[in-house]
């Protein structure tokens, strides 16, 4: 198969390069804002990341990164379909989502001076303080499910650990208040060789 990613430094689209480093693929990284005229000529929605499979398009980040895993098992980052793992996987992906990056992304959003907002300054709203009780609830979910566990899913790395520590740094960077647990867990899974090659690719000019 081939591939071409278009993402930005600094985006979600850090998570399918990471992945594709961590699965030893080759891939074109194409630098694209969203809603530029390069990511607009493969998605029509303007988003980034869009990975590009054979010229075929497909967008989100979960999506990418599960498509991913499915087409190459060997590295184990995921698991099976129909089997309970990939149910649990898919759980933590969710939650990872739909709960842990919303109060990040939405103060992101409604700050006037942040690169990424696309909402018109005269509909910003004050988002922090709803911002940091949402982010504080979901941190503590987070955590609980754990437990004593260095990965998400157990003793493994898999691409649950992608998505939740990258989150985690956004939270950081944001200033939001990481508990030690959660800071240990980002910079452990933070140091691997791959991430470091991928933020390398993206950083290219």
């Amino acid at each position: 198969m081939q591939y071409r990613l278009y993402g930005y430094a600094g985006t979600r689209s850090i998570r399918v390069t990471w992945l594709l480093e961590e699965l030893e693929l080759q891939y074109d990284f194409i630098k694209a804002l969203p809603q530029s005229p390069e990511i607009l000529a493969v998605n029509s929605a303007g988003k980034i990341p869009t990975l590009l499979v054979d010229d075929e398009p497909i967008s989100d980040s979960a999506a990418i990164c599960l498509f991913l895993c499915d087409t190459n098992p060997n590295k184990g980052l995921s698991a099976p379909c129909k089997t309970i793992e990939r149910a649990k996987i898919d759980s933590w992906l969710y939650f990872a989502q739909s709960e842990l990056e919303p109060p990040i992304w939405a103060n992101r959003k409604h700050n006037p001076s942040s690169p990424l907002s696309l909402i018109p300054k005269k509909l910003m709203l004050d988002m922090k303080d709803w911002a940091d009780f949402e982010f504080a609830k979901s941190v503590k979910a987070m955590l609980e499910r754990m437990g004593d566990n260095p990965y998400a899913m157990g003793e493994n790395f898999t691409i649950v650990d992608i998505f939740l520590t990258q989150i985690g740094q956004w939270a950081r960077f944001d200033r939001f208040d990481v508990p030690e647990q959660y800071r240990e867990y980002i910079k452990r899974v933070w140091s691997r060789p791959a991430l470091a090659r991928a933020r390398e690719r993206e950083s290219k000019k």
